[in-house]
């Protein structure tokens, strides 16, 4: 997404669908991740600080 890559930061299974919170996989203290619901983006913070 933007030229970034993302890596999985948590995963929950609740009721059947899979939240999962990805992280700039580039730095371990960028602030920039995407929330995804059974891989639908539903969430962006898309400021990374490098």
């Amino acid at each position: 997404m933007g030229g970034f890559k993302f890596c999985v930061h948590t995963q929950l299974d609740f009721g059947g669908k899979t939240k999962i919170r990805w992280r700039c996989s580039k730095f371990r203290n960028c602030k920039a991740t995407v929330h995804t619901l059974d891989g639908d983006i539903i969430k962006t913070h898309l400021y990374h600080n490098h």
